[in-house]
Order: structure tokens, then C-alpha cells, then sequence
């Protein structure tokens, strides 16, 4: 629940008390209607405006996220780290200010890539004509782009895509998995994905009998 300071609090509630006087008084001493309501709407007016304006510049600060997951913690501060400095490469990279650049979050569609090991992920992301003038972790954070157990973020012009690496699926790296699903919740909480492209290795599926690809 959002906590306000003391004292805005009270003076909201002067304001409104003030014109609430006011409207009796206006009443009682036959003021015309229209001044009436004029000088009676005029506190409450700046007192509603002046909330409206706390909300949209103090916004919720949020809560430290309680782990969603049972096992390693420093697993998933790695991950919530990684996401933060991705939003703030994505957010950095939009002209505008303020409010209006948290809306960015959410005027192109996110897709989150998953599949195995060696599927095809990053092929297909690479193949697909798509044009990602910015990602992280890039060329200067010192990482490999090939091998590395984090996940990549390609921001483009019309969407958004993750690659999670085919590790995140098996079951020894589950707290991985859900510290990413729980790191989307938290910097997207309205949406955190629009979409998922589950990629397969068609060899595979095509090689395997039934208990293989149900497996898979």
C-alpha cells in the first residue's frame, strides 16, 4: 500500500475541508451560484491535481521481491541484476522522459525464445531478417555471446525478444528459469511476455521415437 508523507496528507484534507466550508457559507449568505461553485471547486481542484500529480511523480517505490523460487538466491540476484541492467540499456535508448519513457515498456511486444540445448534459438533469432540495433549483453561487457548461461535481449524497432539459453530447461538449473520468469514479472508486471516461441530441433524430433519426443 502506498504510505504518503504527514503533512500532504493534511493539507489535502484542509483543501478539501476549506471548499466544503465554503459551499455552506456560499448557502447561507445567498452568494451567486456560479462564484459559488467557483471559489468551492477551486481547493478542491488544486487538491485533487496536486494528488494526481504526486502519483505520477512519486511512483510506487517497489517492494524488494520475495523470492519466487526455493533454491539458490544468489542465482536469482544474478538474474534480477542482469534484467535491471537491461531495462536500463532499453530505457536509456528512448527519447523521452519521465512517465512517458516507462510506457515504452510496453508499445512493442516482448517474446520470450525457449528450447533445449542447441535447438536453434539464437540461429533463428540471427536468421530472421528481424534487425536488433540494440542488446545486452553486448560485444563490450566482456562476455561471450556463445556458451554464456544468461540470457541475451535484443531490443528492435517493432519488438523484443529474449534468448534464454537451453540450460534454463533442465532441471538442475530450474532456479534459473523461474528467477527469469520472476525478474519479468516484477520490471513488466502488466505484461510480462506477449509471446513464447518454443524452438525444437526438428533432427531430433524427427530421429527419436515416441518416449524421445515426449521427452523432449
Amino acid at each position: 500500500m502506498r504510505r504518503f508523507a504527514p503533512w500532504l496528507v493534511i493539507v489535502w484534507c484542509s483543501l478539501f475541508v476549506a471548499g466544503a466550508i465554503w459551499l455552506i457559507v456560499g448557502f447561507a449568505l445567498h452568494v451567486r451560484p456560479l462564484v459559488q461553485w467557483c471559489i468551492t471547486c477551486f481547493p478542491w481542484a488544486v487538491a485533487a491535481g496536486w494528488f494526481l500529480i504526486y502519483l505520477v511523480t512519486h511512483p510506487r517505490k517497489k517492494r524488494p521481491l520475495k523470492t519466487m523460487i526455493g533454491g539458490n538466491r544468489q542465482v536469482f540476484q544474478r538474474i534480477n541484476k542482469e534484467t535491471d541492467e537491461a531495462m536500463a540499456r532499453y530505457l536509456g535508448a528512448v527519447t523521452r522522459k519521465g512517465i512517458f519513457k516507462k510506457s515504452a515498456l510496453y508499445e512493442r511486444p516482448w517474446f520470450l525464445a525457449i528450447g533445449a540445448k542447441k535447438a536453434g534459438k539464437t540461429s533463428l533469432l540471427s536468421g530472421s531478417g528481424l534487425s536488433f540495433p540494440l542488446s545486452y549483453p553486448s560485444e563490450k561487457e566482456g562476455l561471450q555471446l556463445e556458451g554464456a548461461n544468461q540470457a541475451y535481449w535484443y531490443f528492435g524497432n517493432d519488438s523484443v525478444w529474449i534468448d534464454t539459453p537451453g540450460a534454463f530447461m533442465d532441471d538442475e538449473n530450474r532456479d534459473s528459469w523461474q528467477a527469469l520468469i520472476a525478474s519479468l514479472l516484477r520490471v513488466r508486471p502488466e505484461n510480462p511476455v506477449d509471446g513464447i516461441a518454443l524452438v525444437v530441433n526438428a533432427h531430433e524430433v524427427l530421429t527419436s521415437d515416441d518416449r524421445g519426443v515426449k521427452d523432449m
